[in-house]
């Protein structure tokens, strides 16, 4: 799944750079950097175009000269507008960070470090926004700005996706076609281009959209289409620059529907289902629940009703006991219409949005890190339904230097699993199935170790190691171990959480280390359905194992 986004690795203090799409209901945009020691002031600025007298919609300004404050404002058309000032306790001199803001209908949400620290309601229309900068004494790894509205496909076969309308009350402009530009300095590596438009409905083809060619880490583009076979083959292109993230993912579902969600739900988990409301339909639902057992605990109930009032019921199911019902009046999910539901987790409630615009928030009656499961009922057809963690990890450079972690969920306790840690594959790890693992490297950790185990030995051996700094990957037959792969660098660090997902191709499993393709392997022993069973053991603590 890709995401429209813009990532600057390592820039030059100011910096001033654009977003690329502009700035929409749902925009992520995370900065990743370290605060120096004896800074004074820095700033991080959300403006409406690049000149030096830009409105700034945004500007968020930590300073430390006096008593340490973050100092919140807007710039419009020359004139500072009322500040809005919050106790400075996490952007600390000599501190990593990494800064997540992301636009909602009403304010911008800022978190830092995992934690949510303010919202900044807008004062002026936010999709005027378009660019970014950031000065004063601050170091900067990255930057990254994405779309927290994913279209996920409907099925592997390119079925049509669910598209949003545009933001309310703001006009949409086209340009004429055929449309022509030229490319500054050339279309070099690191440099990308967004075409954003409709096809029209009775569209036939459209003409090859490049002319070039770009060599960038085994990346080859020449004139290609915008057909499925074409776009496949794009996404095979870029894989090494993919940012991907563990999910869930489930297509055309047979309802009702209970399926697990991968890596339980955490702050700022999103889940986006799309379908159809089915004509003549009385009921449906989407309930996101505590284990799958008929009577589990119902954290929040999703209940479009059609016999009677139209309207949408919200309730909590705990201990059997149903809670006191919310209702919305039902305008958006229509008889025999398509849907795209998006459901986000904030440290207070489930943000429930529908086909692009804020339905409800539903506050926590249970704490969300228990939900851990997804059913769906009633009269709907579902296309795909896809779960996914809504805070990125972003590279904070090509190197794999360390990665910004995030502090568990405040009050709860941080479950982990004894180790050595074994675990048995049901069904085989067969093409299509992945396995997620969360952890902790200990602070002075040599190694560890995944095994994948079949019954003559080991499939896979992933044994990356501190004091060589390399990750080893091999393969034991019986009592003989095969050639070692040593190549591709080393994403862990010690003391530094990690997530490791290991995905089972048709040819190669794919190893990707906190969302970032690190390795692929390819198979040595067939058929893969011969994988029975999981192995982890070394210098490490786990806190999650999805298989």
């Amino acid at each position: 799944m890709a995401l429209n986004q813009t990532l600057f690795d390592n820039p030059v203090i100011p910096f001033t750079g654009a977003i690329q799409g502009g700035v929409q209901e749902g925009k992520m945009i995370a900065i990743c950097g370290r605060v120096p020691p004896g800074v004074k002031r820095f700033n991080v600025n959300l403006q409406c175009g690049s000149r030096t007298n830009a409105d700034i919609a945004f500007h968020f300004n930590p300073r430390y000269d006096g008593v340490s404050c973050v100092v919140a404002n807007t710039l419009q058309s020359g004139k500072w507008g009322s500040e809005e000032r919050k106790s400075n306790s996490l952007l600390l001199p000599g501190s990593i960070f990494k800064l997540l803001i992301t636009v909602t209908r009403d304010s911008f949400l800022v978190n830092i470090n995992g934690s949510h620290f303010m919202d900044y309601r807008h004062r002026i229309p936010f999709n005027q926004v378009d660019t970014i900068s950031v000065g004063g004494t601050v170091e900067i790894y990255s930057i990254a700005c994405q779309n927290n509205m994913p279209v996920f496909p409907t099925s592997p076969a390119y079925l049509p996706l669910l598209g949003f309308p545009p933001q309310p009350g703001f006009s949409t402009w086209t340009f004429a076609v055929p449309y022509r530009t030229s490319i500054n300095g050339g279309f070099t590596p690191e440099k990308t281009i967004t075409i954003q438009g409709n096809i029209q409905p009775h569209a036939t083809r459209s003409d090859s959209l490049m002319s070039c060619c770009w060599r960038n880490r085994n990346l080859l583009l020449s004139s290609f289409f915008f057909t499925p076979d074409s776009a496949a083959k794009l996404n095979s292109a870029i894989q090494p620059r993919t940012m991907a993230f563990n999910q869930t993912l489930f297509y055309n579902p047979v309802i009702p529907f209970t399926g697990a969600i991968q890596g339980g739900v955490q702050e700022g988990k999103m889940i986006a289902i799309c379908g159809r409301v089915l004509p003549g339909v009385k009921r449906f639902h989407v309930n996101l629940q505590c284990g799958s057992r008929t009577n589990a605990d119902i954290a929040f109930h999703f209940n479009p009703r059609y016999d009677g009032v139209s309207c949408v019921v919200a309730n909590t199911l705990q201990h059997g006991n149903w809670g006191s019902e919310e209702r919305k009046k039902n305008s958006l999910l229509l008889p025999g219409s398509v849907f795209n539901l998006l459901i986000t987790v904030t440290r207070d409630s489930f943000l429930v949005n529908i086909n692009g615009s804020h339905f409800m928030d539903y506050r926590h009656r249970i704490p969300f890190n228990q939900v851990d499961t997804i059913s769906v009922g009633g009269t709907v057809e579902i296309s795909s339904i896809a779960c996914q963690n809504n805070m990125p990890v972003f590279p904070t450079s090509p190197a794999y230097p360390p990665l910004l972690g995030f502090p568990p969920q405040p009050g709860f306790s941080t479950w982990t699993f004894a180790v050595p840690y074994r675990t048995s594959i049901n069904g085989g790890f067969t093409p299509g199935k992945s396995i997620s693992i969360q952890g902790n490297i200990q602070p002075h950790a040599t190694r560890f170790h995944v095994n994948l185990n079949f019954n003559g030995g080991i499939a896979l051996h992933y044994n990356p190691r501190f004091n060589e700094h390399v990750v080893v990957r091999n393969t034991k037959q019986g009592p003989h171990w095969g050639s070692e792969e040593r190549d591709g660098g080393m994403p862990f660090h010690q003391g530094q959480p990690f997530t490791l997902t290991i995905c089972c191709e048709n040819s190669c499993f794919r190893i990707l280390v906190n969302g970032i393709q690190a390795h692929t392997y390819n198979h040595r022993i067939t058929p893969v359905r011969n994988i029975h069973s999981l192995e982890i053991d070394g210098d490490l603590t786990l806190t999650s194992v999805t298989v």
